[in-house]
């Protein structure tokens, strides 16, 4: 299977844009919420993973050689994704700020 990074580009500017949108109306919410550390953490998380594929991003648009790189961003990519799937399903279980606090620490 093969991509053209163009496109990849545009589906990712455009997913951006919708999640922006979204983002204006959640940050009201998440000031009020009665779990700040988790909902801080679990933003982080999504900021990290935000930066990171806009560095696999970079080195795909620079070269096609870049590979090693590329692959070492992409493992750190799933660490990061199932840090933030880990705290969330715990959040969803058991509804604690704990969860936010024991990933703090």
């Amino acid at each position: 299977m093969t991509f053209n990074l163009d496109d990849v580009l545009e589906f990712d500017d455009s997913m951006h844009e919708d999640f922006e949108r979204i983002g204006d109306l959640f940050m009201p919410v998440l000031v009020k919420s009665e779990f700040p550390v988790t909902m801080q953490s679990l933003i982080g998380l999504m900021a990290s993973i935000n930066s990171i594929k806009l560095g696999i991003y970079d080195l795909a648009e620079k070269c096609d050689t870049h590979l090693y790189p590329v692959k070492i961003l992409h493992r750190t990519l799933l660490e990061q994704f199932l840090r933030f799937e880990y705290l969330f399903q715990r959040f969803m279980d058991e509804g604690s700020e704990n969860v936010g606090i024991e990933y703090r620490k």
